[in-house]
């Protein structure tokens, strides 16, 4: 049988993980959505906390936005490696 070669693994490992941080993102943006909703029903103090948490949640998306970005063009040099 074919061996894959260390290149083909490391590729095939660093879209599984793009993937998984896909997966990750829309389970924070709904985590946020749904803490943002129960704050929302409370009194102002609630309110400004949800704001903060709102706006702590959009470094934390941002980052790892940034973290997905680096993921993929790292990807993307190891196909044109390949190619």
């Amino acid at each position: 049988m074919n061996k894959p070669s260390p290149l083909a693994l490391r590729a095939r490992i660093l879209g599984l993980r793009w993937r998984r941080a896909h997966a990750a993102i829309r389970v924070l943006a709904a985590d946020s959505i749904a803490a943002q909703t129960d704050f929302l029903g409370a009194d102002g103090l609630a309110r400004m906390r949800a704001t903060d948490f709102q706006i702590e949640t959009s470094h934390v998306l941002r980052e790892i936005e940034h973290q997905l970005r680096r993921t993929r063009r790292t990807l993307n040099h190891l196909k044109e490696y390949r190619a």
